[in-house]
């Protein structure tokens, strides 16, 4: 099932349309399917989005629980948790913003921190993780900030693999533009001295790799 024209849109009813199908589709999966997890995460992230496009109150709870499921319904730690961890960090982070609470903070870095650090996934999903949570931590934990964002620049390679046809490598590096510049500032903020600016120059040359 398709999740493109959902989140290419704010409109309620395509909204209601997928909340409903994949409502109908979790009904369908019975306990042990091993679609279930996939099925609950998709379900979070439409919710997730209706409540960042439309304000709708009860989806942000709903989007963390349903993710809180499909964590427990998953198997393993592969690319599908991976994918389920970013969901909820990003639902975590959300709230945390609405509430200021400091355990959606600390639980949406953690969920994001087992989505990035995840090797079997895929690199673009790693790099965004990596990202919100560099975003999330960086007035708090610089270090920990600075590393994550050394961690993407890394895996830029990844994104740009020579088997992919030219525009597919383009474009999945375009998603990822200034990654190396925000890595690098943030490593001359979390590093002391003069290895501030050598790491950080370290960045951008591996960042400048990644594309060629």
């Amino acid at each position: 099932m398709r999740l493109d024209p959902y989140l290419l849109t704010d409109s309620p009813k395509h909204f209601a349309r997928s909340v409903h199908a994949y409502e109908a589709a979790l009904d369908a999966a019975p306990d042990g399917h091993p679609n279930r997890a996939g099925v609950l995460s998709n379900l979070a992230l439409i919710l997730r989005r209706r409540h960042e496009g439309q304000g709708h109150a009860g989806d942000l709870e709903s989007a963390i629980g349903f993710s809180r499921r499909a964590l427990a319904e998953s198997a393993g730690g592969g690319p599908t948790r991976a994918r389920i961890l970013c969901v909820l960090g990003d639902s975590r982070r959300d709230r945390h913003r609405r509430s200021g609470s400091e355990q959606d903070l600390a639980e949406a870095a953690d969920a994001y921190t087992g989505s990035w650090t995840t090797v079997s996934a895929p690199a673009s999903l790693r790099i965004r993780s990596a990202r919100g949570l560099a975003a999330l931590v960086a007035d708090r934990d610089p270090a920990r900030a600075a590393a994550a964002l050394r961690g993407a620049v890394d895996l830029l390679p990844l994104v740009a693999d020579r088997s992919l046809r030219r525009g597919d490598r383009w474009y999945g590096l375009g998603m990822f533009s200034g990654l190396a510049a925000e890595a690098a500032a943030m490593t001359l903020e979390a590093v002391d001295g003069q290895e501030g600016p050598v790491a950080a120059l370290g960045t951008l040359e591996a960042g400048r790799a990644g594309y060629c």
